[in-house]
């Protein structure tokens, strides 16, 4: 199974990781708000909420956490939750 881990190095981890499922990739590895090595992973959240908006895959996730997860992961880090939606 083909998989996409962008770093946000350039700002582009979750337009990267999109663009990864267009040319055949199965899973899209990130993080809650985006948090990781260098200039942080793609924020699954923000992944999870583009997808949903263009329609065009299935996606087998309970999104009726999602904001609250990504609002405690910020309360615990102290780094501001990035795109609150």
């Amino acid at each position: 199974m083909s998989l996409v881990f962008g770093h946000n190095d350039l700002g582009k981890a979750v337009e990267n990781s999109i663009i990864g499922l267009e040319w055949g990739v199965r899973q899209i590895e990130g993080s809650i708000n985006g948090l990781g090595a260098r200039k942080g992973n793609a924020d699954l959240r923000q992944v999870i909420l583009q997808l949903l908006k263009q329609g065009n895959y299935h996606i087998d996730i309970d999104t009726s956490l999602i904001n609250t997860a990504s609002k405690r992961v910020s309360e615990i880090t102290g780094i501001p939750s990035p795109n609150q939606e």
